[in-house]
């Protein structure tokens, strides 16, 4: 089972990056912020990007909980939720 860490704030600059943007409301900056971590190409297409897209949520958004987990590949995944209103 991976290694789980919760944390209240982004250990990483990148996280913080895509969460601040994402915390925005801004889907294209979330969007070419995975993808330049080589992440699927078609995330466009994803229920992330369609929410933050057609629900512009705008400025407002407030993290709830972020955690990484360590794979047994050696990577590490970032998961992290916001809410607005």
């Amino acid at each position: 089972m991976p290694r789980s860490t919760t944390r209240s704030a982004p250990r990483s600059g990148k996280d913080h990056a895509a969460i601040d943007a994402a915390r925005r409301g801004d889907a294209d900056v979330v969007h070419d912020h995975r993808r330049a971590q080589g992440l699927d190409p078609h995330l466009r297409l994803r229920p992330n990007y369609v929410m933050l897209r057609c629900a512009e949520p705008g400025d407002g958004g407030r993290l709830l909980r972020y955690e990484q987990s360590e794979e047994k590949d050696g990577s590490m995944v970032s998961v992290a939720s916001l809410v607005w209103g």
